[in-house]
């Protein structure tokens, strides 16, 4: 398990989060987030912006959901520290992360 992610109560990251909709933040987050598409395939990623990283997802632009029929976002959370988001995301894309979004993140 990666340092610095509360597990136990994923729900908290939420505090974490600034509003997508808020404008004018004087802080920058650093997003990590989980697209699925009808088919439950999974796509794990990182973004500095997340709204325009959502659109260009969207726009067909991005090789590897480009084949994703309706990615939807089923999962974000927004960290401070860069290397912390990109530390969670590695962790995210290997065989115990697969094990961990499948056990906190998917409905069941």
């Amino acid at each position: 398990m990666p340092p610095h992610v509360d597990i136990a109560y994923p729900h908290r990251c939420e505090g974490a989060l600034r509003s997508l909709g808020e404008v004018g933040h004087s802080k920058a987050m650093h997003y990590v987030y989980i697209l699925q598409d009808e088919q439950e395939k999974l796509y794990v990623g990182y973004s500095e912006d997340l709204k325009r990283r959502l659109r260009y997802h969207a726009s067909g632009n991005v090789a590897t959901t480009r084949t994703y029929k309706e990615p939807k976002l089923i999962w974000y959370c927004g960290f401070a520290q860069k290397k912390a988001a990109l530390d969670f995301e590695k962790y995210l894309k290997v065989g115990s992360g697969h094990a961990f979004v499948r056990k906190h993140f998917l409905s069941k």
